[in-house]
């Protein structure tokens, strides 16, 4: 009998019960990207959902389970790995995902027969080898091929043949495949026949519409919400700025967000001569994310390519107005009314964009509307259910 601090865990439905499987630490979540999604999957979804993934603690046993508090409910966890994630994954020899496959290659007879629900390309392919007749469900969170380009930061840019032969592996045994993106949607399609598309949603309990937003007249705040790497273009974000500072004295920007361009960032910021008109907060709560938020009136979002991102539905929902390059709003919910799309990547265009949009203030209830639909208690638990039809389904 496999149980956890006297959870039967054999016992639970295998129908409403399904293993989330992903190098997440429960203990110390990173905001944003797969963690906050997993987050509200437990939090706003009506399954027991089980936690497979690493934790950077000394003292947890590995391969066994564990009662875990997570989104105000209790978890079952199950670490197969130590891994700390505050440690740069560009500074490893192993990567993290490539541990997270060898400890459930150690640990998978200790696992219960049950549904599972996988956030990587690479965990979906070992999950494909490792248990061949278990349904899956694999969420996919970016655009491949930005992805695998030169603009992104992750290791899959040198290794593109070896992503998408385990691409082909997951996709092809998946009872469903969940994208979170709608750029690649047809080519996964392609791929898979069981293709569900989907959107990121927002915490409606912690993205509130704002009542702490001042007027523009007193000052105009431009946010900057990711991390600080090649995908999300911070030092574009910077440029653009200047070209916005030069022209309004009375604008600041608020960066929020680590990553490993930061001394970058910090040095293009000394060139431009805005240290007294930029801060840099580094990684934030979601909590304090959304304060900001609330406090600024624009927020800029200039990334080279996205899935679905959370953080424009999260603005928007707090009434912040949005202006974003073409790649990063792929699901086009900027309409002119709640924000503005740029084309192109030219730091003095999106300058003058900026400025153009300035001076045309736009009323939040707008932004407010536009996405009331991507509300969490909305989108999670239709998501979970259309997933959990799949999994009676042999891929």
């Amino acid at each position: 009998m496999i149980s956890a601090e006297g959870m039967e865990i054999e016992e639970l439905d295998p129908t409403t019960s399904r293993l989330v499987i992903d190098q997440i630490d429960p203990e110390n979540l990173v905001p944003g990207g797969t963690d906050t999604c997993i987050h509200d999957l437990v939090k706003f979804g009506n399954e027991n959902i089980l936690i497979v993934g690493v934790t950077r603690s000394t003292t947890m046993a590995l391969g066994t389970w564990h009662v875990f508090p997570l989104a105000g409910r209790k978890i079952c966890f199950f670490p197969v790995a130590r891994i700390d994630r505050t440690v740069s994954t560009r500074s490893l020899k192993v990567p993290h995902s490539f541990r997270l496959a060898l400890g459930l290659a150690r640990y998978r007879r200790r696992l219960p027969n049950m549904p599972a629900q996988v956030h990587r390309i690479e965990i979906g392919a070992v999950v494909a080898v490792l248990f061949r007749n278990r349904p899956f469900c694999q969420f996919v969170h970016n655009d491949a091929r930005g992805l695998t380009s030169d603009a992104s930061e992750s290791v899959w840019r040198k290794l593109r043949r070896f992503y998408f032969a385990l691409e082909r592996v997951s996709l092809r045994s998946a009872s469903s495949v969940v994208a979170f993106t709608a750029t690649d949607y047809q080519r996964l399609l392609a791929l898979s026949g069981n293709v569900i598309p989907a959107v990121t949603w927002y915490d409606s309990t912690v993205f509130t519409p704002s009542r702490i937003r001042t007027s523009p007249s007193e000052g105009h705040k431009l946010l900057f919400v990711g991390r600080l790497e090649s995908q999300k273009d911070p030092l574009l974000v910077v440029s653009a700025f200047a070209v916005v500072a030069r022209r309004r004295p009375d604008v600041t920007l608020l960066m929020v967000g680590e990553g490993s361009l930061r001394d970058s960032v910090e040095r293009r910021v000394r060139e431009e001569g805005l240290s007294d008109r930029v801060v840099l907060a580094g990684a934030v709560p979601r909590s304090e994310v959304a304060h900001e938020m609330q406090r600024a009136h624009t927020m800029l979002l200039l990334s080279h390519f996205e899935g679905s991102p959370r953080v424009v539905a999260e603005a928007l929902a707090t009434g912040l107005t949005v202006i974003a390059t073409s790649e990063a709003d792929p699901d086009r919910i900027l309409d002119g009314s709640n924000g503005l799309r740029v084309s192109g990547r030219d730091s003095e265009e999106i300058g003058a964009k900026v400025l153009e949009f300035l001076s045309n203030p736009v009323h939040d209830e707008y932004c407010c509307d536009s996405v009331r639909t991507r509300s969490a208690d909305i989108a999670v638990p239709s998501l979970i259910e259309v997933t959990r039809k799949k999994f009676s389904r042999v891929p």
